[in-house]
């Protein structure tokens, strides 16, 4: 377990220049470059580290450069994930592979938790195990005021928030403040790690099968493990159960399933497909999957909330010395030129995966004309094409 640096009684008692609240991805690049710029700098977050969480578990090639732009690329090299090449869809018999620019399958259990030890160690407090509720009750004071603990007794004041809680429905921010936008047909995240399971799925490659009830992606993580993340309908989870809803689509993929590789436990997650029209408030930022989600493919959704941690950034710095409101423009702005091409792209995937018709006559179409799947992939992953 990764012990916290500060108590709540002399984090009450700090005036903070910056509290990211949410140590995921984005929230971890951000308390980083915060710390490094010479913030006085709190990282929360509500559970304790290392902990498991669904998701995907790669990073493709345009998270790994921000990575390595930040200095962490060996580190993260050095936790023993794969190197991944290969991207396997298929629905029912029809199957198509695409070559994907270098990226890394690594768990979000030890990504993570390597994230908050470098946080720490360029000079972020980190406090654990705090639920988080931010005070909306007075919009012109020069600091917000962010209640602690399942009580919220305990309250302490930041110039600057960095509201990073991925997909969590825990209130946190007031929704007239920050409101969220849930797609009314998106699908939910269910993910469970494997330990025994087939030698069909080989290191290196993301395998995807797509049925009428969602997608399963699989992939191997450091150790002998299989990381499996699903996009499913709620209604179908809930009429039967997402092992069962899983194993259905493997097996009309004709992926190899063995009896204990989806025996759970099972994680679940918030609508995948959901947005905030409004991305900033007084003297808060939302990044990564707290200000907009689309369903993600090939590693993009830790790629997206990597670079807005990096992103957010300088816009923090300047909000600390001298606040304007400009900069929850400029922050909306930003997210926009960062983000918005490779959204439309995964928009566009995820709603050609809801009819499997247009999925098997794009795997054929795909299969047949090389030069269109790696069109597609140049369109994601702008960033290693350049």
């Amino acid at each position: 377990m990764i012990d916290g640096t500060i108590d709540l009684a002399t984090a009450e008692q700090t005036l903070w220049d910056a509290v990211v609240v949410g140590a995921g991805p984005a929230g971890c690049v951000a308390a980083i470059g915060l710390a490094r710029a010479g913030l006085k700098t709190l990282l929360i977050d509500r559970t304790h580290f290392p902990r498991d969480k669904v998701c995907g578990g790669c990073l493709n090639s345009d998270a790994l450069s921000d990575l390595d732009r930040l200095g962490l690329a060996t580190a993260v090299s050095e936790l023993g994930g794969f190197t991944i090449k290969k991207f396997l869809l298929a629905q029912r018999r029809t199957r198509a592979t695409l070559d994907l620019p270098a990226g890394m399958a690594v768990s979000r259990r030890a990504l993570d938790a390597l994230l908050v030890q470098k946080a720490i160690a360029n000079g972020s407090h980190f406090l654990p195990g705090q639920p988080v509720r931010i005070d909306h009750t007075n919009l012109q004071a020069e600091t917000r005021l962010l209640h602690l603990g399942s009580d919220g007794t305990v309250a302490m004041q930041s110039r600057t928030v960095v509201l990073a809680t991925g997909l969590s429905t825990a209130v946190c921010v007031d929704e007239a403040e920050l409101p969220v936008l849930a797609a009314s047909t998106a699908r939910i995240g269910m993910g469970t790690t494997a330990c025994h399971f087939p030698s069909f799925y080989e290191p290196g490659t993301i395998y995807m099968a797509v049925g009428r009830s969602g997608y399963v992606g699989l992939t191997r993580v450091e150790g002998h493990s299989l990381n499996i993340a699903a996009a499913l309908d709620l209604p179908r989870v809930r009429a039967s159960n997402p092992a069962r809803v899983c194993r259905e689509i493997l097996e009309q993929a004709e992926f190899a399933i063995s009896p204990e590789m989806l025996e759970g436990p099972w994680r679940g997650t918030a609508s995948l497909t959901r947005n905030r029209p409004q991305v900033a408030s007084h003297r808060i930022f939302a990044v990564g999957d707290a200000a907009s989600y689309i369903e993600p493919f090939t590693g993009e959704g830790m790629a997206w909330a990597i670079r807005g941690g990096c992103a957010v950034v300088p816009l923090v710095v300047r909000g600390v010395q001298n606040w304007s409101p400009a900069l929850m423009h400029e922050w909306a702005t930003t997210l926009n030129q960062h983000l918005a091409r490779r959204h439309r792209w995964c928009r566009t995937f995820a709603r050609v995966l809801r009819h499997p018709k247009l999925v098997r006559a794009a795997l054929f179409l795909t299969a047949a004309m090389p030069p269109l799947g790696r069109a597609v992939v140049r369109s994601i992953h702008l960033e290693s094409y350049k």
